[in-house]
């Protein structure tokens, strides 16, 4: 073949390919269809509502995941783990027991008190010390642990931090996949913002492990918070005012 016929043949074979490519796509995507199927997208976790149950739920499900080992509990570390009701020896709806105040080296909540003579309550909601609902908030020295108080100062909720975890070690950071592998069925709700997913597991029915959308919590996510606060704590029934603040005197007009 002349220069000038393979010239021809080569032109004519890329027009066929191009014309080729065009009408059935790449070479490889022309096997994957010779079949009559397309190829198959990566599944991507999206939260659904169970039919039998109506429980939200992630589809495809969650697969177990054996990453957070189980820690012993001893008589020293006991204060540091999340427990059914509470944190160590910290119970929601009760009083602060004595031990902490020994470990503390001093009354739990001296900061507080401190803060309370000395600052406004804007100031001392600033620096941390009440919560939006104008609940005292106290971050003990000696624990990874915020106590928010209600009236009478007893326990309204525990916010354990990183160092505080199960005694299966699940915490702040733990996926989906890890507590199922650790607690068993996962239950998912939509919350109010800041973050709008809780997540409870069985055994700690006070217990709820946050994340930022329970989508993001079906993606992969680990647990932004855990909150323990007791389920039966009335909360209509708070006075939903300073708790530790006297009422202003009542006027004679």
């Amino acid at each position: 073949m002349n220069g000038m016929g393979r010239g021809c043949f080569y032109l004519f074979s890329g027009l066929v390919l191009i014309g080729l490519h065009g009408l059935f796509g790449s070479p490889l995507a022309l096997a994957q269809d010779s079949n009559g199927a397309r190829p198959v997208k990566k599944n991507v976790s999206e939260v659904v509502t169970d039919a039998q149950t109506g429980r939200l739920t992630c589809s495809p499900s969650i697969i177990p995941s054996k990453r957070q080992p189980k820690i012993e509990q001893t008589d020293a570390n006991r204060a540091r783990f999340i427990n059914p009701m509470g944190v160590g020896e910290i119970m929601v709806g009760q009083t602060v027991p004595a031990s902490i105040d020994r470990l503390e080296g001093g009354p739990y909540d001296q900061a507080f008190q401190k803060a309370v003579r000395t600052l406004s309550h804007d100031k001392a909601m600033e620096a941390g010390h009440f919560n939006m609902s104008g609940y005292p908030t106290i971050h003990l020295k000696t624990l990874d642990l915020t106590i928010t108080l209600a009236t009478a100062k007893r326990v309204l909720s525990l916010t354990p931090g990183r160092q505080i975890r199960t005694i299966e070690g699940t915490g702040v950071g733990s996926t989906l996949a890890q507590l199922k592998y650790a607690h068993g069925r996962v239950h998912l709700s939509s919350v109010p913002e800041p973050v709008r997913c809780a997540v409870s597991v069985r055994g700690l029915p006070y217990v709820s492990f946050m994340y930022t959308t329970c989508e993001s919590a079906c993606r992969g996510e680990g647990a932004v918070e855990v909150y323990v606060g007791g389920a039966n704590y009335d909360l209509s029934k708070q006075t939903w005012r300073r708790p530790y603040r006297r009422p202003p005197p009542r006027s004679d007009d």
